[in-house]
């Protein structure tokens, strides 16, 4: 009995010794490499642009995104659900910043967004961005507002050379050749009707030898390039039919008409 149970025993054992093990697969999966990334990403913006997405903005912690069509709206989501649509406000700039804030109110909430011309560092990617955006949100029902901080950019077509939008401050200057912040670069002319004066001013560039100068008129999409005529001393510029005259400062005339002025 004692030598079939010790046969028993040495039986399994043997078959302990040689029983297969389960072995844990440890699935690696590779990174996308950079190229792969920067794909994907000129995906999303080429989406967006056919969209009529001007500008994106997005942060973390806890996520959010913003979405800009400059002719259109503002939309903003966040990760508890709360969404936000808003008619495109006028953009307000600062006076010492390079600075642009977008508020709107609706039947949702209001939606405030600011944003800043710095670089900014996404801390999930580590990609840098050229603004800096902050958002404040409430809907009808809260008392005070959520703020949110992230960064953004520009969304432009593949054909876009100057990557210049008006609405974030920078306009395309031919004679600079670059996207020039009007406020800080060129002259400002107001109107000079007293029922226009609060309206939206006109501006000139001046080219380094004062031989031309680059007009940017509120209702224009684009500037306009008045050439200099007459002699030192009583020269002027003049484009069809504008003309920039030199008077108590400076003098924008429409055929016989003065129509902006300034110093």
């Amino acid at each position: 009995m004692k030598s079939f149970l010790l046969i028993i025993l040495q039986g399994l054992v043997l078959l302990s010794c040689h029983a297969p093990r389960k072995v844990e697969q440890k699935v690696s999966i590779a990174p996308k490499d950079s190229a792969e990334m920067e794909t994907t990403s000129s995906d999303i913006f080429s989406e967006k642009f056919k969209q009529g997405i001007d500008f994106i903005a997005s942060g973390n912690e806890p996520f959010w995104s913003l979405e800009i069509d400059f002719s259109k709206s503002m939309h903003f989501k966040a990760l508890n659900g709360f969404e936000i649509t808003t008619p495109i406000p006028e953009g307000v700039k600062a006076m010492d910043s390079n600075v642009t804030r977008y508020s709107a109110k609706t039947e949702q909430g209001v939606l405030t967004v600011q944003v800043a011309k710095q670089e900014c560092i996404n801390d999930m990617s580590g990609k840098k961005l050229d603004y800096s955006v902050t958002v404040d949100v409430k809907n009808n029902i809260d008392r005070d507002y959520t703020t949110y901080k992230g960064c953004g950019g520009k969304i432009i077509s593949d054909e876009d050379k100057h990557d210049c939008i008006d609405s974030l401050g920078t306009v395309w200057s031919v004679i600079k050749n670059n996207c020039v912040d009007l406020s800080a670069t060129a002259t400002r002319l107001n109107p000079i009707e007293m029922k226009d004066k609060d309206k939206t001013p006109a501006f000139v560039i001046f080219s380094d030898n004062q031989s031309q100068v680059e007009l940017y008129l509120p209702q224009n999409n684009h500037s306009v390039i008045l050439e200099r005529r007459g002699k030192e001393g009583n020269q002027y510029w003049e484009y069809q039919d504008l003309k920039l005259i030199q008077w108590k400062g400076y003098v924008l005339k429409k055929g016989n008409l003065a129509i902006y002025g300034g110093i």
